[in-house]
Order: structure tokens, then C-alpha cells, then sequence
């Protein structure tokens, strides 16, 4: 049994940038709630979770929805084009991971150096939080404690 999270891209929208929101595609809609609710979101290479409102398909949009990214979006500045990774971290818990992979493939880079981190074909880079936490408190010792 393969414990590799299942995880899609979307590509970025005007109209749905302007809304601050994004629409999953219907081959996907099994990993969502089968009703409007609320599910967990955990964005790019963070661990705090966010609390989101997802919209089931509905006949007239003809869309199922995750709203309340407006926020995320600015502050990433994602733009119409960009693609948008969402993986299901927990069923269970309604628990999704929204990544920008540009982002995330160049926080990669920096923590570990070599090329852009291809996140739609390989799975997240393990610990990378801890990875970066360990440089940083290596750097810190390192000025504090030249050797």
C-alpha cells in the first residue's frame, strides 16, 4: 500500500482570482465534502491550518468551490497562469495542502540548492521545515560562536 498523498494542479484564473477562490475540477470531488461546509486548509510549506468554506457542486456554477483565498492569493502573488497544487492530506480530518509551486519550488531551492523542486511529479520534500529550522539555528551558532 502506497502511503503517497493523492494530490492535482489546477491552473490559476482571472475571474477566480478576483473572487478568492478556487474551482476543483469534478474528477476530483470525491476528496471533498459531499455538502457546503467547512474543510482545513494548510498553505504551501506551512504547518497551521486555516479553516475555508467548500461549496459542493452546484448545478448553476457548474463547479465545486473553495472560498476565503484572497488573502493567500495577494500575498503570494499568484497571477492568471500560475499553478495551484491541492492534496489531500487527511480525509479523515478534511485536511487539504494549497500550494503555489512556484513558491514552494523556490523555498526548496533555497533551503536545499540545486534546481526548482518539481512538486507536481515528486512528493513534498521530507521535513522541510525542520531541514530549514536546522540551518537557521546552524547559521545562528555560526555568528554567535565563529570558529
Amino acid at each position: 500500500m502506497s502511503n503517497e498523498k493523492q494530490r492535482f494542479t489546477i491552473r490559476a484564473t482571472a475571474s477566480r482570482l478576483e473572487k478568492g477562490l478556487l474551482a476543483v475540477p469534478q474528477e476530483f470531488t470525491d476528496w471533498f465534502p459531499g455538502e457546503k461546509g467547512q474543510i482545513q486548509v494548510v498553505f504551501d510549506d506551512e504547518e497551521k491550518t486555516k479553516t475555508l468554506t467548500f461549496h459542493s457542486y452546484d448545478p448553476i456554477v457548474k463547479e465545486n468551490r473553495i472560498f476565503g483565498l484572497g488573502q493567500w492569493m495577494s500575498k503570494r502573488g499568484v497571477r492568471e497562469g500560475y499553478l495551484i497544487s491541492i492534496t489531500l492530506e487527511d480525509p479523515n480530518k478534511r485536511l487539504y495542502r494549497i500550494a503555489l509551486d512556484r513558491y514552494v519550488q523556490e523555498r526548496v531551492r533555497i533551503c536545499f540548492g540545486g534546481p526548482p523542486y518539481d512538486c507536481t511529479t515528486r512528493p513534498w520534500p521530507p521535513l522541510l521545515n525542520q531541514k530549514r529550522n536546522e540551518r537557521a539555528q546552524e547559521q545562528l551558532r555560526t555568528i554567535r560562536h565563529p570558529p
